[in-house]
């Protein structure tokens, strides 16, 4: 998703009204402590999600969680299979940045600065 330059924050981004089946891949072991995944509105304790962000032209991943042949802690997919819920991922943007997204599945991604 590409939006107008947003400054050095606090950011939210979340899936919601998604149709079909769909989930988002990340960890359950808190490998980036400035932020934490979010379902249906409550968070999930040690759980991250991977984003990356568009800082100067180039995408970047901020949230790195390597991808495994095998589902465990480290390689967990956060399933959403129900259309009334939502996924989302807190993070630090630590510079300005054009460009953020979740590696997922299906679904509409929005942003929002966190207050």
């Amino acid at each position: 998703m590409e939006f107008s330059a947003q400054q050095p924050s606090i950011y939210y981004v979340e899936m919601t009204n998604v149709k079909g089946k769909w989930g988002g891949w990340g960890c359950k072991n808190n490998k980036y402590p400035d932020g934490t995944t979010w379902v249906d509105g409550k968070s999930e304790a040690n759980a991250d999600l991977r984003l990356q962000y568009r800082v100067k032209g180039a995408w970047i991943e901020l949230i790195k969680i390597k991808q495994l042949d095998v589902i465990n802690d480290d390689w967990f997919p956060h399933n959403c299979f129900d259309n009334r819920k939502t996924l989302g991922q807190t993070f630090v943007a630590k510079e300005a940045f054009d460009g953020a997204g979740l590696i997922l599945q299906l679904g509409i991604l929005k942003i929002v600065k966190a207050h």
